[in-house]
């Protein structure tokens, strides 16, 4: 399994860090915490929903899918080209909140046609690619009907693909709704995790909010003991 942080969850007073394995030990994203929710509400830890994400910031649908405001957009370039692989390859660059969550969005037609294995090597040369200076997370993708496009994210910190990365699909739709090219309305995104929906808010040319609505699973369960931990010598 690959996964992209460790979450510290404090139960009495219902905080949550999560400590990314780039960024370090930070506040968990709005993003996060329909996992936690997701997580906690079996053992009656979240009763409800409303515990831990306030009105304008998601809310839970049904028990499995979420609707949950991303955080905003700092940093949008729309036309950032990378070479690699012998040919430049047009990227639109997002960041999202501070520090900025860096995403690559890339065009690849008839990427459902492909396997992970056909681009992992060409996700691996522009997530390090110095036009990124912090690297980033690069999301393929193809649209395949108006409004629907499919979604393939090489994801820095686990490197390799994963089956899903909701600030990866929200930055995707994000440049391809300024691009013109879906409406931002209930873009259906489908990922090797199933369908993401996302939808733009704006005021004019202003981004207002990104929202993403999707299911969030338990894929297993487990334990770390204290004597497990590489804990340093005192």
């Amino acid at each position: 399994m690959g996964i992209n942080g460790i979450y510290i969850t404090a139960v009495s007073k219902i905080r949550i860090f999560k400590h990314h394995i780039q960024s370090g030990i930070g506040k968990c994203p709005f993003q996060d915490l329909r996992a936690h929710t997701h997580l906690y509400q079996p053992f009656g830890i979240f009763p409800g929903y409303a515990d831990i994400l306030h009105h304008d910031s998601g809310r839970r649908i049904d028990r499995r899918n979420y609707r949950i405001r991303l955080t905003d957009p700092t940093v949008i370039d729309l036309d950032r080209p990378a070479d690699a692989l012998g040919r430049s390859w047009p990227c639109s660059y997002i960041e999202l909140g501070t520090p900025g969550l860096p995403h690559a969005a890339v065009p690849y037609p008839g990427l459902s046609n492909l396997t992970m294995d056909d681009l992992r090597e060409l996700g691996k040369a522009l997530r390090w690619h110095p036009a990124f200076p912090k690297g980033a997370n690069i999301n393929f993708y193809d649209i395949t009907a108006p409004n629907c496009l499919t979604e393939l994210t090489y994801e820095r910190g686990v490197e390799d693909f994963t089956y899903a990365c909701g600030t990866g699909t929200g930055s995707t739709v994000l440049a391809l709704t300024l691009l013109g090219k879906v409406s931002g309305e209930d873009v259906a995104v489908t990922v090797p995790g199933g369908e993401l929906r996302v939808t733009i808010d704006r005021d004019g040319s202003a981004v207002k909010a990104i929202w993403l609505t999707g299911p969030t699973n338990i894929v297993c369960e487990g334990e770390v003991c204290d004597e497990d931990l590489p804990f340093p010598e005192r």
